[in-house]
């Protein structure tokens, strides 16, 4: 019998990735303005990391001949472990890579 279900696609190959922490902001009550209000990843106490990286081959010495790229991670801590509650980067469908206006 089949069941007309797709190969799964085969694994990405693997990357070298190099990156860089520009910033790290705690949010804060009041810098959830009315249009951040039913944002589910933009809430008190979250943690917004701001990232800059580039990614090459896996065998390549670094990634100097590579653009940098930015990258947000929206962080909630859970007891000792951070838990990832959102990240936005370039093509991202949904939104490009912004900062929220409270937090400029």
């Amino acid at each position: 019998m089949r069941i007309g279900a797709e190969p799964p696609e085969s694994a990405p190959e693997p990357r070298r990735l190099e990156y860089v922490v520009e910033r790290e902001s705690v949010i804060r009550p009041d810098q959830i303005t009315d249009d951040l209000r039913d944002v589910a990843w933009f809430k008190p106490g979250f943690t917004l990391v701001e990232l800059q990286i580039r990614a090459c081959a896996a065998d390549a010495a670094d990634c100097e001949n590579e653009s940098w790229e930015d990258l947000q991670v929206y962080l909630r801590q859970q007891g000792n472990a951070w838990r990832v509650v959102h990240w936005r980067a370039p093509g991202d469908p949904d939104a490009a890579v912004q900062i929220p206006e409270a937090l400029r």
